[in-house]
């Protein structure tokens, strides 16, 4: 029982560290996208 808890949240805690992580991957990549069109005006 508590091995699967365990389990549990073990899968829930990379699912959130996922998402976080791509969701900082697509506000970087905006970033960036915002900082080339500055740069080229």
């Amino acid at each position: 029982m508590y091995n699967n808890l365990n389990n549990l949240f073990i899968c829930n805690f990379y699912k959130i560290i996922v998402n976080f992580l791509k969701t900082l991957e697509s506000k970087i990549n905006s970033g960036l996208i915002l900082l080339e069109f500055f740069a080229n005006t």
